[in-house]
């Protein structure tokens, strides 16, 4: 007698949405209601598989629908060998067949799964206290007024909290698509990129500050864009572990096009309007560059009078800002 067979339909992820078992050691799949496994697909013919043993008990399958591409390949294959490890595509519905000799793997321990959701709540609050108090420091730094307690409140407690709800809008999103929010894991993939962020952020500013150094600065917004990039792929990851590549190839590709608009835009405004040089104040203790000696200031203004005084007679580039006497 043939051992009996498994056949499954699959999901887009690969879940199993049914299973129905061949008894009599042989199975026929179409949409016709005389069929073993009977498959609501527009795309699958009335009659289009049958599965089962030869004489040497080796489990087969033969495309009685006969035309290309219905077994998910580009040619026409009419009887090939089953593999119980791979789906098979008939229009747009996956099947698999599996044997009672398939190893399945031994069943997940509902406390490991519990003991690894800690942990990602535990590294997620300690990625978004890092995240507060790295806040807390740069408002700290850069407060060149007087103390007002909403400008730590908003780094403290209402930045988190969007945060936090987009956390929340990927988990719901993941227990859509996976059944299962993961909703510790988001958090710590936000806080976590967004600390790094912070740090990078905040080394520009230093640097900008302490050695007069500009150029990190310049960039930081393609190292922003790259890190949103890094953001929703983390996400991405989560929710869809099997299509890595698309999903990275995706994200790659929008924010290369968001790097390349941001850099156009921003080469345009620089061509077109006044340089302006903007300084973020902190301590004092903070500066290691030493300051110009006054007489070497106004050396070096006096020797730009003479450059300035014959630019003054030239007339203004095209496209370039007009300036009046308030100038």
């Amino acid at each position: 007698m043939s051992e009996p067979f498994w056949v499954e339909v699959l999901d887009r992820h690969q879940a199993v949405v049914s299973r129905q078992r061949a008894h009599n050691g042989s199975m026929t799949v179409g949409r016709a209601y005389d069929n073993d496994l009977i498959v609501d697909d527009p795309f699958v013919a009335p009659l289009h598989l049958k599965i089962g043993y030869d004489e040497s008990g080796t489990l087969w399958m033969e495309d009685l629908a006969a035309h290309a591409g219905n077994a998910g390949t580009d040619e026409i294959v009419t009887r090939m060998r089953v593999d119980t490890e791979a789906a098979i595509r008939i229009g747009h519905t996956s099947l698999r067949v599996r044997t009672r000799t398939f190893a399945v793997p031994p069943a997940l321990v509902l406390a490991d799964q519990r003991r690894a959701g800690t942990r990602f709540a535990l590294k997620g609050l300690s990625v978004g206290a890092a995240f507060i108090a790295l806040s807390l420091l740069s408002t700290w730094l850069t407060q060149t007024s007087e103390f007002k307690l909403a400008n730590y409140l908003s780094v403290a407690v209402i930045f988190p909290l969007v945060m936090i709800g987009w956390a929340g809008a990927w988990a719901l999103v993941t227990r859509i698509m996976t059944s299962q929010a993961q909703f510790s894991r988001h958090v710590f993939i936000v806080f976590a990129i967004l600390v790094a962020f912070f740090l990078i952020d905040l080394a520009t500013d230093v640097l900008a500050y302490s050695l007069v150094w500009t150029a990190p600065q310049r960039w930081l917004p393609v190292v922003a864009w790259s890190v949103l990039g890094a953001l929703v792929f983390a996400h991405l990851a989560v929710i869809t572990p099997r299509h890595l590549r698309l999903a990275g190839g995706i994200v790659a590709i929008v924010t290369v096009v968001a790097i390349g608009v941001h850099i156009s835009l921003r080469l345009e405004s620089e061509r077109t309007q006044p340089q302006r040089i903007t300084a973020q104040l902190m301590p004092t203790y903070l500066l290691l560059k030493n300051p110009v000696a006054p007489d070497a200031f106004f050396k070096e203004v006096d020797s730009l009078r003479p450059k300035l005084e014959e630019a003054s007679k030239k007339e203004p580039a095209a496209g370039g800002v007009p300036f009046d006497d308030y100038d």
